[in-house]
């Protein structure tokens, strides 16, 4: 495969495994999305896969749900997505 495919489909199981972080944390897009400091438009698209998501905003939303940043990056590139444990 491609590498761009690649690091496509790891963006987007990124961006899967923290839309389920935020679920699990009780916290909808619109919170998150103001917690951030980006349009909830724009946290669709981050959400999606169509946006690219800066590191300090990957720490900052593994705050606001309770994960480990490195944990959710790892089960990111794990082809099974094992789901990151909360802190």
């Amino acid at each position: 495969m491609p590498e761009r495919l690649v690091k496509r489909d790891e963006s987007r199981r990124l961006a899967r495994l923290l839309a389920e972080a935020r679920g699990q944390a009780g916290l909808d897009q619109t919170r998150a999305s103001k917690a951030l400091g980006i349009s909830q438009t724009a946290f669709s698209k981050l959400e999606n896969g169509l946006r690219s998501l800066e590191v300090f905003e990957l720490v900052e939303l593994c705050e606001l749900y309770g994960v480990d940043p490195c944990e959710i990056i790892l089960a990111s590139q794990d082809d099974r997505s094992r789901k990151p444990g909360r802190k």
